[in-house]
């Protein structure tokens, strides 16, 4: 097994707080992201999103379900997938940050994955995650 890295970063002009609100809102991610569905599976500590809670992320045939390891509004969340992709021990974390009265979102992931397949889903997840920034980015803007 490989180890492979994923990070991408985007700039909000919305406070940090509002960028907070949307990450924090995954019942409304299938709004604003490329998810078909988006909902908790099981509420964490504080509910219904912190540690411990399971969203599951529905994309066509595909449904991705992610467990929150560490919850810190508004300023970070961690998470551990627990099925969906074919990659093992999958951990990401995603900071928001103030950047000169705007916010920057930064989401990175690792995880480890067959050579040639691993860098597959390294490639398809560097797209994902900046299609995703972008996006969080814009819904916290429209708030």
């Amino acid at each position: 097994m490989a180890k492979y890295e994923v990070e991408a970063r985007s700039r909000s002009e919305a406070p940090p707080e509002k960028v907070w609100e949307v990450l924090a809102d995954v019942p409304r991610w299938a709004e604003w992201g490329p998810w078909n569905s988006s909902e908790f599976e099981r509420q964490g500590t504080p509910p219904p999103g912190g540690v411990g809670a399971v969203r599951r992320l529905g994309r066509f045939a595909m449904t991705l379900r992610e467990e929150l390891t560490e919850y810190d509004p508004p300023t970070r969340m961690a998470y551990k997938l627990l099925s969906g992709l074919p990659l093992r021990d999958y951990r990401a974390e995603v900071d928001v940050s103030a950047a000169d009265g705007a916010s920057e979102v930064r989401w990175r992931s690792e995880f480890d994955g067959l050579p040639g397949v691993g860098a597959l889903y390294r490639w398809q997840l560097q797209k994902a995650f900046e299609d995703i920034t972008g996006r969080v980015a814009r819904a916290a803007e429209n708030r």
